[in-house]
Order: C-alpha cells, then sequence, then structure tokens
C-alpha cells in the first residue's frame, strides 16, 4: 500500500491575514485504510527558525481517535475555523524567522506518523534587509581614487655599473599598472595632412 496523503485547504485559497482574521480550511486524508488510522491531529501553530533555540506555540488543536469499533475515517473532509491572534506575526528576518501553519498530525498503527504543514502569513511586516557590500566606485585603469595612498611605486634597480637608479616621483604608477592602462585603450594615429 502506498504512503497515505493529507491535503489542506484555506478557504477561498487565501494565505495572508490580518490578526484577527477568521482562518478556516478544510483537511481530508487518501489512501489510507480506516482500519490503521489511530488517530489525527489538527493544530493551527507557529514556529520559529534561526539562532537560539527553536520556540513552538499551539494556537488550535483538535484531536480525533479512532470510534469504539477501532476506525477513524481520515477520508472524509474535516473543518476547522479560528480566530486568528494579535501575535507574533510571520517574519523573515536574518537571525530568526516566525512562520505560522496548519499542521496535520497522522498516527497510524504500528508506531508511524505523517505530518503535512500547509503555511499562511499573519501580518505584514517587511522582511530584514539584506545589508548590502561596500561599493567601490568605478575608476579608469592605471588612475587612483582620491585619497589613496596605496599608490606602488616603481623600485629602484641597479644598473649596469652597480649604482641604484633613482625611483620616479612619488605617485608614479608601476609598469604592469601602466601596461593594463595602455593595453585597455584604443590610440588612433594623427590625420595626415596634405
Amino acid at each position: 500500500m502506498s504512503e497515505p496523503t493529507v491535503f489542506v485547504g484555506f478557504a477561498n485559497d487565501q494565505r495572508h491575514y490580518r490578526p484577527g482574521d477568521i482562518l478556516s480550511g478544510h483537511y481530508r486524508v487518501e489512501g489510507i485504510d480506516p482500519a490503521q488510522l489511530e488517530a489525527l491531529e489538527l493544530s493551527v501553530l507557529w514556529h520559529t527558525e534561526g539562532k537560539g533555540g527553536e520556540d513552538l506555540a499551539v494556537h488550535l488543536f483538535q484531536r480525533f481517535l479512532a470510534d469504539d469499533n477501532g476506525r477513524l475515517d481520515g477520508r472524509q473532509a474535516g473543518w476547522f475555523s479560528t480566530e486568528l491572534p494579535p501575535s507574533p506575526l510571520s517574519y523573515e528576518g536574518r537571525i530568526v524567522k516566525i512562520h505560522w501553519c496548519v499542521r496535520v498530525r497522522l498516527f497510524i498503527s504500528g508506531g508511524r506518523e505523517i505530518v503535512r504543514e500547509e503555511p499562511f502569513q499573519l501580518g505584514q511586516v517587511r522582511p530584514a534587509p539584506v545589508a548590502a557590500a561596500p561599493s567601490t566606485p568605478s575608476r579608469a585603469p592605471g588612475t587612483a581614487a582620491a585619497g589613496d595612498t596605496s599608490k606602488r611605486l616603481r623600485k629602484s634597480a641597479p644598473s649596469d655599473d652597480g649604482a641604484a637608479k633613482s625611483a620616479p616621483p612619488a605617485g608614479a604608477l608601476d609598469d604592469s599598472r601602466e601596461a593594463d592602462f595602455s593595453a585597455s585603450r584604443t590610440v588612433e594615429p594623427p590625420p595626415k595632412q596634405t
């Protein structure tokens, strides 16, 4: 036998709610023998995700047990409805997130459990801003930014006679940066005069 499937639907396919709104919907289970289903739990809850410990709180909880004949038919649609609280609101932060959902949990003979969560949004809190990397102003190759003190100077190189050549004036660029600059520009010959 295949794994049972749990379906959860929201009234009017609505997924965004304000505090105090009525959350309502239905659930049903397919692909299960009613004799195998021992209990079914429906919860409306929120939980956190992120740094630190994980928190969870249940707003609505309903538990259905098998009847005296040992049967619980989850194949028939069940309904839920609850007024949503003022807080906590759904939140997508960088350090912590708060998620609301409708959870249906099946307890199947043999100790197996199947859980289905359908998320929804409570309130409208803007997500935390993403920190942007510091921008570097663009400049032409071979030029230094104002206040840039990291200019590279040519090192003095010994001459053929062993004496050191003097370094170029302060602020001069090394050959590799000059070469990069000259390679990146196009030089046109002057127009011919007749």
